[in-house]
Order: C-alpha cells, then sequence, then structure tokens
C-alpha cells in the first residue's frame, strides 16, 4: 500500500464514487449547472464574432477604410507610456482620404458610405430607421429601377420599399428633416433596388449637412493583396485604419460594436460568475464529505498511505464527478444558449437576426474551466484530508475538532479588515471608482464568513440556542448537537449565506440606485412637457416647428456625448472617458435643472464646460481649474471648470458646449426635449395635431414620462433577478445535498434515541430545530456581508448611509432560506423514523 500503483488508485476512485453516489450527487448537479450556463454563455460570446455579414452597398469590397475605433493616448506613467480607450463611435472621414485612396495604385474603385438621421415630414406610421439618410456613389447607378441619379442639391433618390412607404414615386416631393438641418424640400429624381431603407443624396449636400468630415467608411477594391499595405501607409497620419476579412465584414455589414460588446460583455459575466458560484458551492460539498470521510483517511494513513496518495484520492474523485458534469451538462448547453440568445434579442440587447454559431471552441473551453473549478474547489479538501496525521485523524473522526486552524482565523480577520476598509474607501471616494469598489465589499465579506465559520458559529448557537429551550429536551439535543459539530454547522450555512448576500446585494443595489435615478431625474426635470421619440428621432431642426406652436415658452434640446480628459486615480494620471450632454436652449433659463452649486450654466461657451460635483471632489478639482482633455482625433486641448452640478446620476459627467458635442460625437438627435408651457394640456393637444404629428414625435406631461422613466430603470433590472435565480439554485443544490445526506447518515443515531424513550416527535422538532439554527446563522452572515455593501453604495449615490430596501423581496429570500433547510432535514428524517429503531440498531450490528 506505500506504494500501489496508478491501476489501484484508479480503482480506488471508481469504487469510492460508486460506494458514496448519494455523497456526490451535489457536487455532480452543481458541476452540471455549472457546464450548462458556462457552455451556453460560451456560445453566445463566440456567436458575437460568428453572425453573418448581410447586405451592404460595398459587399463586393475587398477591404474597408475607416477611421480608428480606438484612441491612443500618451501615459509616462504607464510601462508602455500608451493608454488604449475605446472610442463610442469612430469619427468620420474627409474627402481628403477619398482622394488619397483613390490615388492609391491597385485601387480599382472606392465608394464612400455614410449614414445619417433624416425623417421624412409627414411619413406613414411605422418605426423609421435612424439611419435612413445616405450618400449617392456611382456603384449605385447599377441598381437604378426607374429615373436617374441626383445631381442638384435638392434632389434625391429613394429606394423602392422606402418610396412606397412614403408614397413618393420617381418625380414626386419629399420634405426631410435631415442630421442638424431644418426642414428642406427634396425632389425624388429617381428609384434604386438597392436593399434599403435609404434616401440617397449627393454627396456636396451631405457634406453640407454633416461638415468636411462626412464619410463613415470607404469600401475599395483592389486589384492585388498589396493593396492594403500601400493604403495603410498613405492614410497612416489621418487617424484611419484598414480591415479586411471578418473585421471588414462586419463593418459592410452594418454591424454595431455596441450591441456586440453588450452581448459579450453579458456571456462573460454571467459565466464568470456561475463558475466563482461553483467554486464556493462544490468546494463546500466536498469539504462536507471529506470531513466525513476522516476515519476512512487515518485508515488509509495507518495503512501505509501517503498524504500525497490521499490528495490523489480526493482529486480523482473530483475529476470523476466533473468528467460526469460535462457528460451531461455540454449537450444541454445548446437549448440553453438558444433560451439566452431569445432574452438577449427579445429585450433589444442584440439584434432580432442575432444568431447561435456552435463550433468546438466554446464546448472545448466549458470542458477545460469546468474541470478547472471542480479541481480547485476539491484542492482544499484534499489538503485537508491529507495534512493531518493518523492518529489524530482517527481521534478527529470519533470526536470531531471544534475550533479553526490559526493561519484560517487569521486569514478570516485579514479579509474582514480589507471588507471594512473597502467599505469606507468605496463610501468616501464617489463616482464609478468609488462604485466599482463597493461592488467588491459584500464578497470580501462572505469570504471572510467561510473562513471564520467555526469560530462565528460559537457565539450564535450559545445565543439562539437559548431560544430552543421552550421546545424542551429537543431544543437541548439540537443545540448540543450543533455545538458538537462546529465545523459541518458552518459548512452548512455557507451556500446560505451566499444566496442571502448576493442575491440581497444584487436586488437592493438595483433598488437604491433606481431609487436615486428616479429622485435626480425627478429635481431634473423642471419641464411642463417633454418631447420624446415616436417613430423617428428627435433632431435639432425640428426644434423651430415645435417652438413656433403656441404656448411653448421655452425649449431645451439634450445632446448625448463623451469626454475624454486626464485625472489622477490613485496615484496616477491617466485618460477617462466619461458620458456628457449638450444642453440646446435658446433661452437664458434651460427647461431642465442639472442643480448647479457653484458657477453658472451662462459660462458654458467655448472651452468652459460644467463637471460633476462628485466628480470634480474625487478628482480634486475645484471651480475655474483647467483639465486636460483630448478630442476624439487624438488632439487634446484645455478645458476650464465653469460651472458645478450635483443632478449628474443618470445624466453625465459633464456638460459642455453644443460645439464641444457635435466635434466628439456624429450624433445628430436629441435624446429628449424640454419644453415649458404655461398651459400644458392645451398645448400637448396643439403639438399632437400639428408639427408632431407630421414629424413622427411623442409629447408626455411631466408625471408620464416620469412614470415612464422609472418604469424604463426597472426593467433594466432583469440581469439581476436572471443572477439571483441561479445563485438560489446553487444554494439549493449545496443545502439539501449537506443536510439530506448529514440526515440520512444520523440513522443510528436517531435510533439509539428513540431506543433511549424519545418520541418520534420530538426528534423530528430537534433536526427541525437544527435546520432553523443553520439558516439563521446563513442569513445573518449573509445579510451582514450585503448591508455593509448596501450602506457604501448608498453613501456613494445618493450621500445617505440608508439603502432601499423592499421588504417583500427580503422576506422572500429569508422564506426560502428557512424553508428549504427545514424541508431538507426534515424529510429524510422522516424517512429514517419511518423503520423500527430494533430493526436498524440490528443490522447496523
Amino acid at each position: 500500500m506505500a506504494h500501489p500503483s496508478g491501476h489501484l488508485m484508479l480503482r480506488l476512485v471508481l469504487a469510492s464514487l460508486r460506494s458514496r453516489l448519494p455523497a456526490t450527487v451535489g457536487a455532480l448537479c452543481t458541476a452540471v449547472l455549472a457546464t450548462v450556463l458556462v457552455g451556453a454563455c460560451g456560445i453566445l460570446f463566440e456567436s458575437t464574432f460568428r453572425q453573418p455579414a448581410g447586405p451592404s452597398r460595398g459587399e463586393a469590397a475587398d477591404l474597408v477604410v475607416q477611421a480608428k475605433s480606438e484612441l491612443s493616448l500618451p501615459v509616462p506613467d504607464t510601462p508602455n507610456g500608451v493608454a488604449t480607450l475605446p472610442l463610442a463611435s469612430p469619427p468620420r472621414l474627409g474627402a481628403d482620404v477619398l482622394a488619397a485612396v483613390a490615388g492609391v495604385s491597385g485601387v480599382l474603385s472606392v465608394t464612400a458610405e455614410t449614414g445619417f438621421t433624416a425623417v421624412p415630414v409627414g411619413a406613414p406610421a411605422g418605426r423609421l430607421p435612424a439611419d435612413l439618410g445616405g450618400v449617392w456613389a456611382p456603384a449605385d447607378s447599377g441598381h437604378l429601377v426607374s429615373g436617374r441619379a441626383p445631381v442638384a442639391p435638392d434632389e434625391l433618390v429613394a429606394d423602392v420599399g422606402s418610396a412606397t412607404r412614403l408614397g413618393a414615386g420617381a418625380g414626386g416631393f419629399l420634405d426631410v428633416v435631415a442630421a442638424r438641418d431644418q426642414a428642406k424640400r427634396f425632389r425624388v429624381v429617381g428609384l434604386t433596388s438597392d436593399k434599403g431603407p435609404k434616401l440617397l443624396f449627393t454627396p456636396p449636400e451631405v457634406e453640407r449637412l454633416l461638415g468636411p468630415r462626412w464619410i463613415d467608411r470607404l469600401a475599395v477594391r483592389a486589384a492585388d493583396p498589396g493593396v492594403a499595405e500601400r493604403i495603410a501607409e498613405r492614410v497612416r497620419g489621418a487617424h484611419a485604419e484598414v480591415l479586411t476579412g471578418l473585421a471588414k465584414d462586419r463593418v459592410l455589414a452594418g454591424m454595431s460594436a455596441k450591441p456586440a460588446d453588450a452581448v459579450g460583455g453579458l456571456a462573460s459575466s454571467l459565466g464568470g460568475f456561475a463558475l466563482v458560484a461553483a467554486v464556493f458551492v462544490v468546494s463546500a460539498i466536498l469539504a462536507l464529505a471529506v470531513s466525513r470521510r476522516r476515519r476512512e483517511f487515518a485508515l488509509l494513513r495507518a495503512i501505509g498511505a501517503s498524504a500525497r496518495q490521499v490528495r490523489w484520492l480526493v482529486g480523482g474523485e473530483a475529476l470523476g464527478v466533473s468528467l460526469l458534469a460535462l457528460a451531461i451538462g455540454l449537450p444541454l448547453a445548446v437549448p440553453a444558449a438558444d433560451v439566452l440568445i431569445g432574452w438577449v434579442t427579445g429585450l433589444g440587447i442584440a439584434d432580432a437576426h442575432f444568431v447561435a454559431a456552435y463550433t468546438f471552441l466554446p464546448f472545448l473551453c466549458t470542458a477545460v474551466l469546468v474541470v478547472s473549478v471542480v479541481q480547485l474547489a476539491a484542492s482544499s479538501s484534499a489538503r485537508y484530508a491529507a495534512r493531518t496525521a493518523p492518529t489524530e485523524a482517527m481521534r478527529e473522526a470519533a470526536v470531531p475538532a471544534r475550533g479553526a486552524h490559526w493561519l484560517r482565523v487569521t486569514a478570516g480577520i485579514a479579509v474582514f479588515c480589507c471588507g471594512v476598509a473597502l467599505t469606507l474607501l468605496g463610501a468616501s471616494l464617489g463616482g464609478a471608482g468609488g462604485l466599482a469598489i463597493t461592488s467588491t465589499v459584500s464578497i470580501a465579506f462572505l469570504v471572510a464568513f467561510v473562513l471564520l465559520g467555526p469560530v462565528l458559529a460559537r457565539p450564535v448557537i450559545a445565543i439562539a440556542g437559548g431560544l430552543l429551550r421552550s421546545l424542551g429536551s429537543a431544543g437541548l439535543l439540537a443545540r448540543a448537537e450543533a455545538a458538537f459539530n462546529l465545523r459541518q454547522f458552518a459548512t452548512t450555512a455557507v451556500p446560505i449565506a451566499l444566496a442571502v448576500g448576493v442575491g440581497c446585494s444584487l436586488l437592493f443595489n438595483g433598488s437604491t440606485e433606481a431609487s436615486a435615478r428616479a429622485e435626480i431625474q425627478e429635481r431634473t426635470t423642471t419641464a411642463e412637457l417633454v418631447v420624446t421619440a415616436g417613430r423617428a428621432e428627435v433632431l435639432p431642426g425640428m426644434t423651430p416647428a415645435i417652438s413656433a406652436v403656441p404656448g411653448v415658452t421655452a425649449t431645451t434640446g439634450v445632446v448625448p456625448g463623451s469626454v475624454v480628459v486626464d485625472r489622477r486615480e490613485f496615484g496616477e494620471t491617466r485618460p477617462f472617458t466619461h458620458p456628457a450632454i449638450a444642453m440646446v436652449s435658446g433661452q437664458p433659463d434651460p427647461a431642465m435643472d442639472p442643480g448647479v452649486v457653484g458657477g453658472s450654466l451662462s459660462a458654458i461657451r467655448g472651452d468652459t464646460v460644467g463637471v460633476s460635483a462628485a466628480l470634480a471632489a474625487s478628482a480634486g478639482w475645484n471651480l475655474g481649474d483647467e483639465v486636460h482633455a483630448w478630442n476624439r482625433d487624438g488632439t487634446s486641448r484645455v478645458l476650464r471648470i465653469g460651472a458645478l452640478f450635483t443632478h449628474s446620476l443618470g445624466l453625465a459627467d459633464f456638460i459642455v458646449p453644443v460645439e464641444l458635442a457635435f466635434a466628439n460625437s456624429d450624433e445628430s438627435a436629441y435624446r429628449v426635449l424640454y419644453l415649458r408651457s404655461p398651459d400644458p394640456d392645451a398645448t400637448a393637444r396643439r403639438l399632437e395635431e400639428g408639427p408632431l404629428a407630421t414629424l413622427g414625435l411623442s409629447v408626455q406631461s411631466r408625471s408620464a414620462y416620469l412614470t415612464a422613466a422609472r418604469s424604463a430603470i426597472r426593467e433594466t433590472q432583469w440581469a439581476g433577478y436572471l443572477v439571483v435565480g441561479i445563485v438560489g439554485v446553487y444554494a439549493a443544490v449545496a443545502v439539501a445535498n449537506a443536510l439530506v445526506t448529514s440526515t440520512l447518515q444520523r440513522r443510528a443515531e436517531l435510533s439509539r434515541l428513540q431506543l433511549l424513550g424519545a418520541r418520534r416527535r420530538q426528534l423530528v422538532v430537534m433536526v427541525g430545530a437544527q435546520a432553523c439554527l443553520i439558516a439563521l446563522f446563513g442569513v445573518v452572515a449573509g445579510t451582514f456581508a450585503a448591508s455593509a455593501g448596501l450602506v457604501a453604495t448608498a453613501r456613494n449615490l445618493s450621500g445617505s448611509w440608508v439603502p432601499v430596501l423592499v421588504p417583500g423581496q427580503y422576506l422572500a429570500i429569508v422564506g426560502c432560506a428557512f424553508t428549504l433547510t427545514v424541508i431538507s432535514a426534515v424529510l429524510p428524517a422522516l424517512v429514517c423514523l419511518r423503520e423500527r429503531p430494533s430493526d436498524v440498531a440490528r443490522r447496523l450490528l
């Protein structure tokens, strides 16, 4: 036995798995669930990179030239001296780049492609595409079905589908509000079969509408493969890049990186969470199983097995569990991926035509990750089983150890102190950095609870056990059993604490943030009426027609954008991207209130901006300070702080002049248009009967707009409910496994108590009381861990130390925890008590 062969160890592993299948069911179920979730998320993540290319006017192009989608900025404090930031949208190219690419040898043709918002006045019902406007190119002549190409600035060509919907054939007229221009009449001079919908304008007219940089991308046909390198060299100084292969196909198909990033981020977050939760749950299950096999391991050590061989035995059993889980879970990952894709498409995160791409890579990665996670979870249990001397193991098998190793206690205290430090730091730092820190607080305290569980269990049992005296002898037995098996008691409570802590953190972080956002939006919205997108976007060119309606006294349009600024964080100066807005108002008193606490909104012009007070406090900025900023073309500029405002949550970190917002964004539409009116009801009726009916917009009262905004905020919390459901399933598996197996293994103990005179009812009450103690311990630990993070989050978001709790949701979580724990303990006890005590004792002897 001192040096058994690998074949003998394999036989031991298989025999152990067969004989202890009930004890491994919990670990197997957890590993199967992790396999299904990780496999489905892997398929979803892989699918974001393998969507088929759709139709495009440049679908036959060999390469694409567009402005760089990333901004590389010098940062002296970093090792490579450069920081790269993704841009919300690449800047447009100018005619100079078009001419440069056309002049490269080997270029057969160049097609300029541009998409921008164009809204036909009086369009029929039905949502209009945001990028209905486009530019006419000579290559489109082959798609003309009637008429001719546009030549004059007031001429356009429409695709057949759009022309039919708009009721404007060749020779007809359309009034169009395009980009940032006012309504203008165009003559439809031709119809094209090009896959739309599109309204194609002449290049000079597009340049007038969008400015000197009006080209989204250039579709190039090349005579030889070397053209790509020659073009890249020619446009190197124009902040442009050359795309080929899959990247080219995605761009030509009009596939935005934003939905792909959102779907990929969701898949990676959900899959990563499933793996982390699996580590917690599987480690708890295996630790409990190993602690019950101390006598077996002691016997193996006593007859010559080495510590390495014991570790090999536990690791081999874990490997067998993971391989069986892969065999069950991988086939189930395919339908699970279809369900996830249905969710992301139904919620609008991905395009309705998003399809799953099945390759071997997600399945291979899932197999590697699941096996690694189960081995990681088993490693601590294997070390615990192998490190104890045989005599000590025999003693612990008869009398379980009631304390915890000093290294474990020291590590637990250290992690607890880290949690306290993170709580205080996150609450005081503020801003996005503070929120990122507070999100880790609950996890830190949960880890501390796992390490300090046996130590913390003593006072909980002592205090709560006193309440069990009212149950008589059954209560005293329950308290004594819990105190006797401290490690088992604490280990069983781990999944309950995890479920309560993560569930409360996700749900109540969402409710706290939703409440803070709703409160800020209510303070910001001072206008009596709000114009929002209906069939079409709200464009600046629509404002004159809306302002001319009797009863409208002031208008304020909100233009979304972003700003890249240098700021110091954690001792390092780096560029950061911050959300920004521009307020477009013709009156000195805008129809919205950002909560200015310093300076004035009237000072925001030129290079003077407004900054969130929370961001200014965390960055150390004051009114009048200068901030180093970057344009999206890589040029730098200096901004001066002219105003400080407090209503930044859900709004923006910066308020910038409209020229700066348009210079760093291709966005043409307003996020929303606020209106002031002394008689909002009458004004709303005139708007609906007048310009809004022809422009495809809708108007809401302040109260209706705020109600809709609160509903939209609540709809974004679906991901939190999904994660809470996953945690609940994990916890249910772990708790049921622990309590069912432990109760079944107490068959002899329950029989001996019956022989000594205990009644069946007393034993059921004893088991139920023990389960309640375990549930109470887990609920208290999980509530404490969640509360620390929630307090820091509330302080960060609203300045208050009190988070927003939903009593019904909390009581539902606690009720599920107690119900699951009690049922998992009492039902096996009832099964054990169905046999006569004498029969059980005779069989065991």
